[in-house]
């Protein structure tokens, strides 16, 4: 069965703020390291949730199990590509509405997005976290103003080992 390593590895939570944007890139690589194409992936797929107070996952902008096979913000390239020195075959881009609040009395909500994917050598799976710091407290009934743009990003490689 395949494993997946990030390298470097992915930090335990990838800080973010409410409502911004940002990148996460990947390199998919073999059990040797050396890069292969994401097109041999059958299948690919992001679940992004939090676990409430209550014990309970809650999903996050609908991204339950969702098809992101060079689709829904996830974009798959056939050769590397290359930014910082670093390369990348899988670049997701986050949207603001991946990071809104889902709880009104914390100021931090950690969020896990789960990718799934399928090969000819298996199937693997990979969890990033991201924390969602708020920017301001929600007060009801009243507006909060920000429409601001703050962008995060974390270069990652992705390693399936068969």
């Amino acid at each position: 069965m395949p494993v997946a390593l990030f390298d470097p590895p992915i930090p335990l939570d990838l800080a973010c703020y409410q409502q911004s944007t940002g990148s996460i890139w990947a390199a998919l690589v073999d059990g040797d390291g050396a890069a292969f194409s994401p097109l041999l992936l059958s299948s690919l797929t992001l679940t992004l949730y939090t676990i409430r107070a209550s014990g309970l996952a809650q999903v996050i902008n609908g991204r339950n199990n969702q098809d992101v096979l060079n689709t829904n913000g996830v974009t798959l390239f056939p050769n590397l590509q290359f930014i910082n020195g670093r390369g990348y075959n899988m670049r997701w881009d986050f949207t603001t509405l991946d990071t809104l609040p889902v709880d009104d009395t914390i100021i931090f909500s950690r969020y896990l997005a789960r990718f799934r994917w399928q090969w000819p050598g298996g199937i693997g799976t990979e969890t990033v976290a991201l924390v969602i710091q708020r920017l301001f407290p929600i007060v009801p009934n009243v507006g909060s103003g920000y429409d601001g743009y703050i962008g995060a990003g974390y270069f990652a490689e992705l390693g399936i080992g068969g």
